[in-house]
């Protein structure tokens, strides 16, 4: 443990884990880290929940040595602290994890981080990064991912990290790399998907493709249009939404459905009781054109509308009676 400006001297060469519980530590003493070679994790005390709010010490003497000769390291957290970028050695930590590095000035990540084959874990949150590495999807055991929704967008065939457990949003283009097809394979997701740009999806077998049936983890699903209509044909094709939503139909595991700006006039057969048992949240926002009321599943306990064409409304409890 390193607390006050001391590090524990007596602490043995083989230490595995450190801490780190300090707002200010002196360049020397953070860079004499880099003697315990058998180091497994290494916290800011964010990670304990201990430290102050942000750490004021400069690690950036200090990364060049640890990741040098800390290669045996499985967890390394420097969340809020002052540090401006990551060094290109940080792939000798071929043994790394975890990383997090969220609430600091990083503002770019070295491509050499690409190499980090084992990495489980990478919490980006609060960095002010523009741009993601090209090679980020060689990152192929990557499971949790904390990130702004920029950057998401920006990583393309993102479905090649199958192991991903969480992808809170997903815009689709029809450029490669970032079509609805990206979510097949991403059968591990879990918690919230947020699908947007939907009206760049060409056709219902293009929607299927997403496989969203498969998805079993899944809690909450949101499926949204742009909102910014223009005079373009695929605006105005409001059969293909039908076809699209009709494509991409939940695991019936679902139990919160949001859908926006759909133009379409009619619901999708699997919104419907029987189809989702355990969906217990609809909402339905600004989808002018749907006049049809289904038989909402008998499990819903809040149904969300707003602009929406749906006609005597005013039967809609009957509708949820179990």
């Amino acid at each position: 443990m390193i607390q006050n400006n001391k590090c524990e001297r007596s602490s043995p060469s083989t230490v595995r884990h450190l801490a780190i519980f300090a707002s200010y530590l002196e360049s020397s003493i953070l860079k004499e880290i880099g003697r315990y070679g058998r180091l497994r994790l290494v916290s800011s005390g964010i990670f304990c929940g201990l430290a102050p709010t942000y750490l004021y010490f400069n690690l950036a003497p200090a990364t060049g040595t640890w990741f040098t000769q800390l290669r045996y390291i499985r967890l390394l957290d420097i969340s809020r602290c002052a540090i401006k970028e990551l060094p290109e050695s940080i792939d000798n930590l071929k043994l790394l994890q975890y990383l997090n590095i969220s609430e600091t000035a990083i503002a770019r990540l070295p491509n050499s981080l690409c190499c980090l084959y084992n990495l489980r874990a990478l919490n980006l949150d609060g960095c002010p990064l523009q741009s993601i590495p090209k090679g980020f999807i060689k990152l192929i055991n990557l499971q949790n991912l904390y990130m702004g929704e920029n950057l998401f967008s920006q990583v393309a065939e993102i479905g090649k990290l199958t192991s991903l457990q969480n992808l809170p949003h997903f815009e689709v283009r029809k450029e490669n790399g970032h079509r609805i097809a990206e979510l097949k394979d991403l059968t591990h997701l879990r918690r919230t998907l947020c699908i947007k740009s939907l009206e760049n999806v060409e056709s219902q077998e293009d929607a299927c493709q997403a496989k969203l049936y498969e998805k079993k983890n899944l809690d909450e699903l949101v499926l949204s249009w742009n909102l910014n209509r223009n005079t373009n044909s695929v605006f105005n094709d409001f059969p293909l939404h039908e076809k699209v939503l009709e494509g991409l139909s939940p695991h019936p595991n679902i139990r919160k459905l949001e859908i926006i700006s759909y133009y379409g006039n009619k619901h999708p057969s699997w919104l419907q009781r029987g189809m989702l048992p355990f969906l217990t949240s609809v909402g339905i926002q600004d989808c002018p054109n749907l006049k049809d009321i289904c038989y909402l599943p008998s499990s819903l306990e809040l149904l969300v509308l707003e602009n929406v064409g749906w006609e005597h409304q005013e039967l809609i409890p009957l509708l949820l009676i179990h």
